[in-house]
């Protein structure tokens, strides 16, 4: 978490070379709604079926305009994490019923580019960081082996069974409407769509446990915006 909080900082202060100029400064926070897909297996059979899930999510950013067209920011958000069962087996192993918990954590630094002037002005954004990745798997049931199943027998207390971190190469776009409150103050309904270069599986492993590897997610949501200056 030391490290995450320092890449944060890191990456704040890094994409944003104007901030010290304090007519340039600004900073925001957002809620989003986060939607992605993933891969679950649902049987034993190693059938996959596709979910589409959405999270809530959290961001702080903090940047500097350039001039009037450019500005360079750097931003981190904090997803909800989600959980959900699956079930493993191994032919001449113990089968177990498992749930999974994992969530993520995105860095990213942005270009921002102002489009028009006024009250209501359209922003573009193109990022590229990295997102932090977490996964837990908790052991929740004994299934019998894979020569000898039986229905999956709760335990009496769940196991942590594995625990997975990572970082994931992430490319990031989307645009602003910001909407001008005060001199200062803007609300920003705001869209993204990011790239992230994730593993296979979300376990970590080569060749078990629910499947994602590459992919989009998309984001909506609102922002609230405090700059130094009115531009």
């Amino acid at each position: 978490m030391r490290r995450l909080i320092g890449a944060a900082a890191l990456l704040m202060l890094s994409a944003a070379p104007a901030a010290a100029q304090a007519s340039g400064f600004y900073a925001s926070g957002a809620w989003l709604n986060v939607q992605r897909d993933r891969d679950l297996y649902v049987d034993t059979n190693d059938r996959l079926a596709t979910h589409r899930s959405s999270v809530q999510a959290v961001a702080v950013s903090a940047g500097g305009r350039v001039n009037r067209l450019v500005a360079f920011e750097g931003e981190i958000g904090l997803q909800q994490g989600q959980s959900f069962p699956w079930t493993f087996t191994y032919q001449f192993a113990e089968n177990t019923e498992e749930v999974l918990t994992h969530r993520d954590v995105p860095l990213i630094g942005y270009a921002r580019f102002f489009a028009g002037s006024g009250r209501v002005r359209l922003e573009p954004v193109v990022g590229f960081g990295y997102v932090w990745h977490r996964a837990e798997s908790l052991t929740v049931g004994d299934c019998g082996s894979g020569n000898f199943p039986h229905a999956c027998l709760p335990l009496a207390t769940p196991v942590v069974s594995d625990t997975f971190n990572s970082w994931e190469r992430a490319i990031a776009t989307g645009a602003d409407v910001a909407i001008r409150a005060s001199a200062r103050v803007s609300i920003v309904p705001t869209v993204r769509f990011t790239w992230i270069d994730r593993r296979p599986y979300l376990t970590g492993y080569d060749h078990r446990g629910p499947q994602s590897g590459d992919g989009f997610t998309g984001a909506f949501g609102v922002a609230v915006r405090w700059s130094a200056h009115a531009f």
